[in-house]
């Protein structure tokens, strides 16, 4: 029959069924649905879609410390892209309106890209944080000289990291940039830097084709407790 308690489901590692049982928790109010989370989390703790669906709950129903308690919790244990991308907007929500906003914002960017810059995935956070460089205020000569040497060290290391849709995400908006900023320094730029840039399109592309291989699961369960052929096909493409 259905299992009772988490204990049992502890027992019988009934994916669906803990999945059911989390699932239920986002049609409940916050402070029910908090202990069922956690329950769950405590469980499977690198259960990214789970933690951010526990992480937007909170925000909604702004409490605030509670989402602070969450990232501190989660972001350097399940370092995925899409966590850092809600912290991200969580930071944009909360810098709003705040008369130093633009600078924890900027620190909140670089936060993010330290942790995820090397994944194959977070060109949107890359992307997302030139825009902001791009986009934010400045005064005098002398800021935007400085704002145009921080956007171009950004896109300098943006471009020799293999990242998906790096050719028309990073490599082309940097081209454009330099070309309304300076032809001459894209010329020069763009013949020392093309080379690695096409290395990396290579290196994502060999990369891509092994995670393709990687058989999906649905939740991370001790060895042993699911699908064996599929533990062995993970156990050989890893």
């Amino acid at each position: 029959g259905e299992p009772s308690s988490t204990s049992d489901l502890n027992l019988t590692w009934d994916i669906d069924s803990w999945i059911d049982f989390v699932t239920e928790a986002k049609f409940k109010p916050i402070e029910e649905a908090r202990p069922v989370y956690r329950e769950f989390l405590k469980t499977f703790p690198t259960a990214v879609k789970y933690w951010k669906m526990f992480i937007e709950q909170e925000i909604e129903a702004k409490n605030y410390p509670e989402v602070d308690v969450l990232f501190k919790e989660c972001l350097l244990k399940v370092p995925h892209v899409s966590l850092w991308q809600c912290y991200l907007n969580y930071c944009r929500l909360t810098t709003k309106n705040r008369e130093n906003g633009t600078k924890i914002l900027e620190q909140s960017y670089s936060y993010a890209i330290e942790n995820v810059k090397y994944d194959t995935n977070a060109t949107p956070i890359w992307k997302d944080y030139l825009q902001f460089l791009q986009d934010s205020p400045i005064s005098g000569v002398e800021g935007e000289n400085a704002r145009a040497t921080k956007i171009r060290e950004t896109f300098d290391k943006a471009v020799e990291i293999p990242l998906a849709n790096s050719k028309t995400e990073i490599w082309e908006r940097y081209m454009f940039w330099l070309g309304e900023l300076n032809r001459s320094l894209k010329t020069k730029l763009s013949e020392k830097r093309y080379p690695k840039q096409l290395q990396c399109q290579v290196i994502y592309r060999e990369r891509k084709a092994l995670d393709d291989n990687v058989p999906t699961m649905k939740l991370a369960i001790p060895p042993g407790e699911g699908n064996k052929e599929v533990e062995k096909l993970a156990v050989k493409y890893w």
